[in-house]
């Protein structure tokens, strides 16, 4: 209650107090503290409370006729047609001389002159701040336009900046300009035209928000501007509006080596965001926000109820009026004649009051001619005046650091805006004349890499850019006579100079730059043209302004309250918010004093002045010249934006690269650890490391020292070296003698058996090795082998004398090829023969032990036809076979008849040497062959085979066979094949182009038909004689029938690849045509369409990858009309196919950004803060190459995306899938975290806008609805109801099947078991049909998660354990599921690839058992497998089928591979015995079918030829279904397309499937 009376008491005596006060202008001549304090009151008059619309901050709506008239951002006025040099947008003056050359010659003179007329310096500042209030057309257009002027060779910035090019860039122009010469570019101007209040307030509410705003963030509560120093001065910058902020060129070095300018928080916020450009400028802006404050304070006194808006908007609103008077009534009568000013009637809504480009690029500027070298700084009277308190401020070096001088303490004062004021109010501006003073020509602040430029070269350059016309093309559209004579210029142009004019310009008056010729024509002020652009603009401003003071139609003002603002000077406000006393500067601020009676104490110096012909005395302070100020202009040199980038550019490519190619290294890195894995010797104490079966040790395996673990046991004789899980890894036979030798200097022991390499054990420690010696010698002592034990011997003598494996091998193929060499009598040298340092002797002294003469057949040692033919060459019976011996043995088999060959055979067998062969020991023969293919014959069955043997013989009544009877038994058949049988080696040179045709002719013989497995063989011959050699036409042939055969996948890949490459090319040319002079493409030049193609792309790409992971929908798709058009069974490769588009694209969006984001660090931070918007980085920071890489969202998440992606293509090469499968499938399941970056790559809007979303969206949606799907069903366990535990590493698994899964035969599903990782799924094909009660998968236990569920269920099994469960994804679809839709179809199964086929037969039977049609008239099934015994639950399942298809409709064909592989003596004696057998039992001897047994790899050529010629039914395809290895794939496909090249009507369709 109290504070409210104290309140209305105050508010009732300040109302007094005003009306006294309130009736006359406060004087100051008579300086008193209540001048200063009532002057406000008079002014307000109380400030009554009315409601009014005041001035907006952005123009517009000022001219409600024309809302945009004098808005911000408009272009400037043009009142001649611009005169660019294309009509449209390219510089005029490309005909005219160098503006370098101009300045020099013409503008150039010494500083040290005196104005004419006695106008001052404040005159000359106040005129910049005039300049900043109507304004700003110089910010830089965006993207930047260079338009640079080059340096003359003579000149000093050549050696200063080292450039040859000033830079200059163009200024910001209305978009929609420059399109033709119909509509030229028109530059804008940023600011309102109008005297506003914009340099005060900005133009902009949200920027005079800040400016009341204090850096805690409140509002100042009485309408006042922030402040800061108790109100001296505006708040600092520190929420960091966007000021202006240039590197001041005085501290060049400094920033060059700090690679920052200093921090716009330094400067005080102000309206006009150059206002902090040097000292003076700032000394008028504080100025204003001082009188602002003073007004503001004032009104709150008088209304302490208003708002604090209010108060700010009224206190504007009478700033703006006094601005407005001080300009227009006092500055410019002081600049200009006032007779030539008109006087104000009226507001005209007609007049356009924006800025002319006359004005901006010329006449304004004249005002250069004037400024100072420096300014004083001047103290108070009562301080005696001393201009010595402060050296002068040079204006050269005050750019940028306009409060140094301002904030420089005198005792516990500031210097302040009084002393700047009162030094610039008695110092003369340089003389009314066309010479510039250094500091402005020459020595103006420029960017950080050219610290120092020539304004006069700008304001020419600038005249050209913005296509102003010539001279004389200026002064007529101001209806000025033309000049034709330089007579024309005043005589203060003095006659060099207008000779230097007419020498540079070619005596041509017409192409004289505005500037120029209008600045020659200065005389006491402005020129004739520059007089009359001058006044012209700021009529329009005064008389279009709408809220002009004096328009008593806006109710702003009463015509009293213009009357009191009339009679307002800039001395009066000088003096309101100064400390000045009424002496210490002149009421006519804007002139030098007249008279020196009141500045006596000053010491002033006297000169005549002359103004308008009336001549007067002026006092001044002493003329700065360069002896008085001495402080030259600093100089800088230039900068290198891409300095303190190169570090982080080479690490960061080198990092990445690094990754990727650790990434490639740790793929082989961990092959190589996987296979030579072996257990820990970790756990094994020296004392257990000799274990009761035998000895742990390391096994030296190489002379280089590197190792493995081993287990040494001894049985017998025989030294046993096994790996650490059991595999035997070598045999040393002992029974021939062996030295033992115990090392004394390692502790190793080793093993020298005769006729092998040695053996090298490393142990831990001497103590091990000591137990273990004792151990080796004892066990081989009690076996009766004859032991040579050496002691004292050192591992470093021992080392020459040990032979390695490597080094025994390289023996044993010199042997052969020695051996062979003679036999087969080859040609050879000695050179060739031996290729190592052996020599013939050395050679010949070798001896084959057992194990290595097995390890030449590639047959194990316990087998019984090795050991037999090693006893019957083994002619001296020493253990050994010699060189001799060898070569008796193929002596045989090059030069020795067939009857030669069966005896050798037959000899063998005839163990005891009694002539005769038993039919227990034919028997024996047999079997010993079957051994090798591990084979299964009854013994019922074989008998039946011999009795037919011997019955066709006429033998069947014999009990043992002579060699007659023998060769009686082979037959005349197997006589001939014996003709060039071989035994197959290791190494030789035998002829094998001549065994292989054999081996191809006897196979050929014995199975040459695929029909039914009745049919006829002698056909085969006659079909094959049939094929024709294929013609050009043949050959057009095929490739149509290829064509249409894959028309529907090549349409889609040919579609997609357009729309692909027209994606690129898209933004490739928006890139290089219509966005050329813009963004990124400015700077980088074509690098840009390199990148944002190959960026568009990569979206296109990486988006439809989402789709062919759709397998659900591409499930559903499939059983469609759909399926006819859209190829669903290539998904997969559909997927690869992008897949290696998207690598391209994204190879070549990398390496393009490498060069781009090199291009971006070597530009100025204002161009780059232009450029990339979004990308905000203080103005003090010079972004270098880590910040756009490392600190911004494109670039970070870049240099992720990179190593994702890196990490998924690297595991997705053919080695990591096939031996890292693990590693596979956890680099592809981070692609949701590769989709989230590069949605937030995009996001970055470092070059465009974000689009990713166009192409991602739909994509998206898609696949996630299908993983919905997937989901649903993951979450379901499936029990498991039975595992069995198969031979070749197989499980199989029987699995609920839940009522409403359904499938296709031939489908896969993905599954997952709990116990290992619920998250870790891997396909595999169901192998049961659809119509059984459950599923069933085979598993093959060939990587690290297989070989677990192997172990998982085995030990489930074993110890009766309850079934681990699965999860199931699926079914999924595939091609092998579309069997049915064909007539006639091929099933082709390797290895494990069966299991798709399993299905489709058990599907088969079913479909008969229910006397179903089957839609196939015909099924070939191929099972192509090394040897039949590894899938023997197929067998089963083969038998079953041909007991039950009675039609005939499947015809089965079974490949063994092995076999074939071991073609030799033996085999063709098998070959005939199974010939034989088959005859007898229509069974395969192997596999116990009626299926004809294969041995080797199908010829799918003349497979598919005869399935063609066999099959008559009216079809013009048939459907080849493979699954297998990558290698039996493509064989099928090459056959597929051989047979597709002949001219038949029928077409092969391949689908396939490989793991």
């Amino acid at each position: 209650m109290g504070a409210m009376i104290a309140a209305r008491v105050f508010c009732l005596l300040f109302g007094i107090l005003h009306i006294v006060t309130s009736q006359r202008k406060p004087s100051f001549a008579n300086y008193s503290g209540d001048a200063r304090n009532n002057y406000a009151l008079w002014l307000l008059n109380g400030a009554p409370d009315t409601k009014v619309e005041f001035p907006g901050y952005d123009g517009w709506y000022n001219n409600l006729a024309r809302p945009d008239s004098g808005a911000i951002d408009k272009p400037l006025l043009r009142r001649s047609p611009a005169a660019y040099e294309d009509g449209t947008y390219l510089p005029a003056g490309s005909d005219r001389p160098n503006p370098f050359e101009l300045s020099d010659k013409l503008l150039s003179g010494p500083i040290g002159s005196q104005s004419k007329t006695g106008k001052n310096a404040l005159l000359v500042f106040f005129g910049q701040q005039v300049v900043e209030e109507i304004l700003d057309a110089q910010r830089p257009a965006c993207p930047p336009e260079y338009f640079n002027i080059k340096i003359p060779e003579y000149h000093r910035y050549r050696n200063l900046s080292k450039h040859t090019e000033m830079p200059l860039l163009r200024t910001r122009f209305d978009q929609r300009t420059g399109l033709n010469p119909n509509n030229p570019r028109q530059q804008l101007n940023e600011i309102t035209p109008y005297i506003d209040g914009g340099l005060m307030y900005g133009i902009s509410k949200q920027w005079a928000d800040q400016l009341r705003t204090y850096s805690n963030g409140t509002i100042d509560p009485d309408g006042m501007l922030a402040s800061s120093h108790d109100g001296l001065f505006p708040e600092y910058n520190t929420h960091r509006l966007p000021l202006a902020n240039p590197p001041p060129p005085f501290h060049h070095k400094e920033f060059i080596e700090n690679h920052e300018i200093f921090n716009v928080s330094r400067f005080f916020k102000l309206g006009n965001p150059r206002g902090n450009e040097n000292t003076f400028l700032l000394t008028f802006g504080i100025l204003w926000f001082r009188w602002h404050n003073y007004l503001a304070k004032s009104i709150r006194g008088l209304h302490r109820d208003w708002p604090s808006e209010k108060v700010f908007n009224e206190a504007r609103k009478w700033v703006i009026a006094t601005q407005q008077h001080i300009i227009m009534d006092e500055w410019l009568p002081s600049w200009i004649d006032p007779s030539h000013i008109p006087a104000y009637r009226s507001y005209d809504a007609s007049i356009d009051p924006q800025i002319d480009q006359f004005f901006q690029a010329a006449a304004f500027r004249f005002g250069h001619t004037l400024v100072t070298p420096g300014v004083y700084i001047r103290d108070y009277q009562r301080s005696n005046c001393a201009t010595t308190i402060s050296k002068p401020v040079r204006t050269c070096n005050a750019f940028w650091r306009p409060q140094d001088a301002i904030q420089k303490r005198i005792g516990n004062l500031y210097v302040d805006i009084d002393r700047v004021l009162m030094g610039m109010a008695m110092q003369m501006c340089e003389k009314e004349d066309h010479k510039i003073v250094e500091d402005l020509r020459g020595n103006v602040f420029g960017p950080l890499e050219f610290p120092r430029r020539d304004l006069m070269a700008i304001n020419i350059q600038r005249g050209r850019e913005h296509g102003l016309p010539d001279f004389n093309s200026a002064r007529k559209a101001y209806n000025l006579p033309r000049v034709d004579s330089v007579d024309h210029f005043p005589d203060d142009v003095n006659q060099t100079i207008k000779d230097e004019l007419m020498r540079l310009y070619q005596n041509n008056f017409d192409n004289i730059d505005t500037w120029v010729g209008g600045i020659l024509e200065t005389r006491d002020g402005p020129g004739e043209l520059f007089e009359a652009i001058i006044i012209d603009q700021f009529r329009r401003i005064r008389d279009g302004d709408r809220f002009w003071y004096e328009n008593l139609a806006n109710g702003l003002f009463t015509r009293d309250e213009v009357t009191r603002i009339k009679s307002i000077t800039l001395y009066d406000i000088i003096m309101t918010v100064t400390m000045l006393d009424s002496n210490d500067i002149q009421t006519n601020v804007f002139r030098v004093p007249t008279s020196n009676e009141p500045f006596a104490i000053c010491r002033l110096q006297q000169s005549n002045c002359t103004e308008r012909g009336r001549t007067m005395p002026c006092f001044h302070l002493p003329i700065l010249n360069e002896a008085v100020l001495n402080e030259t202009c600093l100089q800088g040199s230039t900068y290198d934006y891409f300095s303190n980038s190169e570090a982080s550019f080479i690490l960061t490519f080198t990092i990445v690269s690094a990754i990727i190619a650790g990434l490639i290294g740790a793929i082989y890195t961990m092959v190589y650890f996987k296979q030579k894995s072996v257990e820990s010797l970790s756990s094994i104490t020296p004392a257990a490391s000799v274990i009761q079966d035998g000895i742990v040790s390391k096994e030296m395996i190489n002379k280089r020292g590197a190792t493995r673990l081993v287990i040494v046991n001894i049985t017998g004789t025989h030294i046993n070296v096994l790996s650490g899980n059991g595999v035997r890894l070598r045999k040393l036979d002992c029974k021939n003698g062996v030295t033992c030798i115990s090392t004394i200097d390692k502790p190793y022991i080793v093993i020298k058996p005769r006729n092998e390499y040695d053996l090298v054990l490393t142990f831990e420690s001497h103590n091990i090795q000591f137990h273990a010696y004792n151990k080796i010698t004892q066990s081989l002592r009690g076996s009766s082998c004859t032991v040579n034990e050496e002691a004292n011997r050192t591992f470093k003598s021992l080392l020459p004398t040990l032979v390695s494996k490597k080094q025994r091998q390289k023996q044993l193929e010199v042997f052969c090829r020695v051996v062979f060499a003679q036999a087969f009598k080859l040609p050879h040298n000695k050179k060739e023969l031996l290729s190592t340092d052996s020599k013939i002797a050395d050679i010949m002294k070798m001896e084959l032990t057992l194990e290595e003469f097995s390890n030449l057949l590639n047959m194990r040692s316990d087998s019984q036809f090795v050991n037999l033919m090693f006893k019957l060459i083994d002619v001296d019976l020493n253990g050994f076979v010699s060189f001799g011996e060898f070569l008796n043995l193929m002596v045989i088999f090059s030069e020795g008849t067939t009857v030669d060959k069966a005896r050798l055979l037959f000899d063998m067998y005839d163990i005891e040497q009694i002539k005769s062969l038993p039919i227990e020991a034919f028997k024996d023969m047999i079997l010993s062959f079957m051994e090798n293919v591990t084979g299964n014959i009854k013994n019922e069955d074989l008998k039946v085979t011999i009795d037919s043997l011997m019955k066709q013989a006429n033998l069947q009544n014999k009990t043992a066979l002579d060699f007659q009877d023998f060769m009686r038994v082979i037959g005349e058949d197997g006589v001939q094949h014996l003709e060039n049988v071989n035994l197959q080696f290791k190494y030789g040179s035998t002829n094998m182009q001549q065994i292989e045709n054999s081996r191809q002719h006897i196979i050929e013989d014995i199975y040459g038909t695929i029909g039914s497995n009745s049919a006829p063989q002698e056909n085969v011959a006659n079909n094959l004689s049939d094929n024709r050699a294929l013609t050009d036409m043949t050959k057009m042939f095929a490739f149509v029938k290829d064509i249409e055969k894959n028309s529907t996948v090549i349409f889609w890949k040919f579609l997609y690849t357009l729309i692909l490459l027209s994606i690129f090319a898209e933004r490739a040319y928006y890139y290089s045509v219509e966005r050329e002079h813009s963004g990124l493409r400015r700077i980088a030049g074509y690098g840009v369409t390199v990148t944002r193609g190959a960026a568009s792309a990569m979206m296109f790409t990486y988006s439809s990858l989402l789709v062919t992971m759709c397998r659900n929908l591409i499930t559903i798709l499939r059983d469609t009309a759909l399926h006819q058009y859209f190829p669903f069974d290539a998904s997969v490769d559909f997927h690869k196919y992008i897949a290696y588009w998207a690598f391209v694209f994204t190879i070549m969006h990398i390496v393009g950004h490498a060069f781009n984001f090199y291009h971006i660090s070597t530009q100025t931070a204002d161009d780059l803060t232009c450029l990339f918007r979004n990308y905000f980085h203080a103005t003090h920071e010079i972004p270098k190459f880590h910040y756009w890489c490392w600190q911004t969202m494109t670039g970070f998440t870049g240099i992720v995306l990179t190593i994702i992606a890196g990490i998924i293509y690297v595991f997705a090469l053919p080695i990591a899938r096939s031996k890292l499968y693990n590693v596979f499938w956890i680099s592809h399941s981070i692609y949701p975290l590769f989709y989230i970056f590069l949605i937030l790559h995009g996001s970055g809007r470092l070059i465009q806008e974000p689009f990713t979303h166009y192409f991602l969206l739909g994509p998206i949606i898609l696949f996630t609805l299908d993983q919905i799907i997937s989901i649903s069903r993951k979450k379901i366990e499936f029990l498991v109801e039975e595992a069995k535990i198969l031979p070749s590493n197989v499980t199989m698994l029987k699995i609920h099947k839940p009522t409403q899964f359904s499938y296709k035969s031939g489908q896969w599903v993905r599954i997952a078991c709990l116990e290992l990782n619920r998250h870790e799924y891997h396909p595999f094909t169901l192998s049961s049909s659809p119509d059984e009660p459950f599923l069933s998968v085979h598993i093959r236990a060939v990587g690290p998660w297989t070989r677990h569920i192997r172990t998982l269920y085995d030990e489930a099994v074993q110890y009766n354990k309850p079934l681990p469960t699965l999860f199931i994804d699926g079914p999924f679809g595939e091609g092998h599921q579309d069997w049915y839709k064909y007539e006639v179809s091929v099933l082709i199964g390797g290895g494990i690839g069966v299991t798709p086929f399993a299905s489709i037969l058990k599907d088969i039977l079913f479909k008969a058992s229910i006397n179903q049609q089957v839609p196939s008239k015909k099924v070939y099934f191929l099972w192509v497998s090394k040897t039949q015994k590894q899938f023997e639950w197929l067998i089963d399942l083969l038998r079953e089928v041909e007991k039950r298809d009675v039609n005939k409709i499947i015809s089965n064909h079974i490949y063994v591979t092995q076999f074939y592989e071991k073609f030799d003596l033996r085999t063709i004696m098998l070959f005939i015995f199974e010939r034989h057998f088959k005859r007898i039992t229509n069974k395969s001897l192997f596999t116990n079918l009626n299926a004809d047994t294969h041995f080797g790899r199908p010829v799918f050529k003349d497979f598919f030829r005869r399935v063609i010629m066999h099959n008559t039914f009216d079809i013009n395809k048939i459907g080849i279904f493979s699954c297998g290895s990558p290698t039996m794939v493509n064989a099928v496909e090459e056959a597929c397309i051989e047979n597709n090249k002949s001219d038949e009507q029928i077409i092969l369709e391949h689908h396939y499937q490989t793991f």
